[in-house]
């Protein structure tokens, strides 16, 4: 590959391979030369020839990883690629020579060359992320929830080539090589919250704030949007460059939104967009469908990985070079108890299975019978009830 001034890089695996194929067709309509570097995390890559010629598709295998084995298996899938982040964008540096390297999530959909809003807002910085939210006021829920899933949102990153980039990037890849785990109520949800402390430490990170850059199902409540013949615009007067369709279902904008915020009226131009991009998701979708199944999902005699293994490996309880092909035996002495330790001594588990409890004793209360019993019980004996 010649070297580019600017190249795009998304991670995904064979099952969202078709994400990855829409995500370049939308670059090649509003970027004819847009090139997108796809980082498959498989052992192997296949059919990269069928994906449109503005697409590198690389296996995960060209990047350079501590303990790579162990790196590959102590995670899920989408912990995984979140963990590979810094990885391959400094790769992507070294592959391309590339003067920017933006990431993108494999979901995003880009309508804009964004190209000239990252050349005006990245000036001296080396570094730009997008907040979830950029008003007050109007939080959708409460403001809890965005500080447990982290301020900035790491599906959309820009990245200016030199030194300070590669500081930081050293910097996030010590941070998640072991620490990429979903754990809101514990202060991690993958890499994004690491994010939030860099904003601190790195003077040369910029804060990207335009409107129409990184719209999501976290902003949609504090923006209005209207078509005009050029394109959507947010707000009447900023163009709508990138739209991240985190949480598409087939019938809701996002399964992160209640559903009648998926019906509120003046989402309308957004929900049309939605549904001519789940158009064509359908349709790569059919034409990269594949029967193989993840390459880091299965031990190399077949066997399944369970999470309860991969966070075995990860806290250093067992340790070997190759757990793929070691086996299930490795973990032979460890305990049911211990297992289940893993994950019940987490804090967001234990809010999650404290908030499930209270609803069902809730539903309970409420039943004709049943609530009576439990009244007379905490009014009588024990009021913690």
């Amino acid at each position: 590959m010649a070297h580019p001034d600017l190249v795009y890089v998304t991670v995904v695996t064979r099952s969202h391979l078709h994400y990855a194929a829409a995500l370049a067709d939308n670059l090649r309509a509003v970027v004819p030369a847009a090139q997108l570097v796809c980082y498959l995390v498989e052992r192997q890559v296949e059919r990269g020839d069928q994906l449109p010629s503005n697409v590198t598709l690389l296996s995960v295998s060209v990047v350079p990883l501590p303990e790579r084995e162990n790196f590959l298996f102590r995670y899920t899938a989408f912990a995984l690629c979140c963990a590979l982040k810094p990885y391959v964008i400094a790769h992507a540096f070294a592959a391309t020579g590339a003067a920017v390297v933006v990431y993108l999530d494999s979901d995003l959909q880009v309508l804009r060359d964004v190209e000239p809003v990252l050349h005006g807002s990245m000036g001296e910085q080396s570094v730009l992320l997008t907040p979830h939210l950029l008003t007050s006021g109007s939080e959708r829920g409460g403001l809890l929830s965005i500080a447990r899933a982290g301020v900035y949102n790491a599906g959309f990153l820009a990245f200016k080539r030199g030194y300070h980039t590669q500081q930081f990037l050293s910097w996030w890849m010590n941070r998640v090589e072991k620490e990429c785990i979903g754990d809101p109520y514990g202060g991690i949800e993958y890499d994004q919250r690491w994010l939030d402390i860099a904003v601190g430490m790195f003077p040369y990170i910029g804060i990207l704030r335009h409107p129409g850059v990184n719209v999501g199902h976290w902003n949609l409540h504090e923006k209005a949007f209207r078509e005009r013949p050029d394109g959507v615009y947010v707000d009447d007067s900023h163009p709508l460059y990138v739209y991240h369709h985190s949480g598409l279902t087939d019938d809701r904008v996002s399964k992160f939104l209640a559903a009648n915020e998926n019906e509120i009226d003046g989402w309308f131009v957004i929900k049309r967009s939605v549904e001519g991009y789940r158009q064509l998701l359908q349709a790569k979708r059919e034409q990269y469908a594949s029967n193989a199944g993840y390459s880091f999902g299965t031990f190399a005699d077949g066997a399944p990985i369970t999470p309860e293994m991969r966070e075995l490996i990860r806290v250093g309880r067992v340790s070997v070079a190759d757990p793929f092909r070691a086996g299930p035996t490795l973990f032979a002495d460890v305990s049911d108890q211990e297992l289940v330790e893993l994950y019940t001594n987490r804090p967001t588990y234990r809010v999650e299975n404290f908030m499930e409890v209270k609803g069902k004793l809730d539903r309970l209360k409420r039943h004709v019978v049943i609530g009576k019993v439990i009244r007379f019980w905490s009014y009588w004996i024990n009021s913690d009830i």
